[in-house]
């Protein structure tokens, strides 16, 4: 039995060549866009999450450069600031108030009337107005010498001589007065030691 082709011989080799020419089209377009490099745009870095924004120097207020080695809060880089020196404390003498001035001018007055009682009282103003006057307490401790009440005159050139602690001379004044007041009162011995301790001044 003879087998009757539907086609001719030649159309159907015809048919078999576009099939295999376009077989291979494809596969030939399939590896050259799987073997296609990727090129990346390069041109702008992308952004990272580590990167810190630049800030102009004008607007933050620190210095553009970095290489400045000063070193802010450093106290060896700190002006130091001059150091005053304190002028030593000095025993100046007691500044008296006008008003314990014309007190004691009233009571020395007063003293050479003969008046005691009244050249007492005035002492004793100046005393309540200048308590650390060293002078007041002069001139009352030698009122109540005159008016021969030795205890109360030596208690009160003792406080005369605590109040002017620093003062060579109102100190030997003082002492001098004491043994003065030792001696009218009959403390001989008294009298001597206070003379020793004015020699001191």
């Amino acid at each position: 039995m003879v087998l009757t082709l539907k086609y001719p011989a030649f159309k159907l080799s015809r048919q078999l060549g576009l099939v295999v020419v376009t077989i291979l089209f494809s596969a030939c377009s399939t590896i050259s866009t799987v073997n296609q490099p990727i090129i990346e745009d390069k041109s702008t870095p992308a952004p990272t999450a580590n990167t810190a924004k630049s800030v102009p120097s004008s607007v933050t207020g620190s210095p553009a450069s970095t290489n400045n080695n000063t070193t802010y809060g450093d106290p060896e880089q700190t002006p130091s600031m001059p150091v005053v020196p304190v002028a030593p404390k000095t025993n100046a003498p007691f500044k008296q108030n006008p008003a314990v001035i014309a007190l004691i001018d009233t009571a020395q007055q007063q003293q050479q009337k003969g008046d005691l009682y009244s050249a007492q009282s005035s002492l004793q103003r100046a005393q309540r107005i200048a308590p650390r006057d060293p002078h007041v307490y002069y001139e009352l401790a030698s009122i109540h010498r005159e008016l021969h009440d030795y205890d109360l005159a030596e208690q009160v050139a003792l406080k005369g001589i605590s109040i002017a602690q620093g003062q060579p001379q109102q100190l030997r004044r003082f002492w001098s007065l004491i043994a003065q007041i030792r001696s009218d009162s009959g403390d001989i011995k008294g009298a001597r030691q206070a003379e020793q301790r004015a020699k001191h001044y």
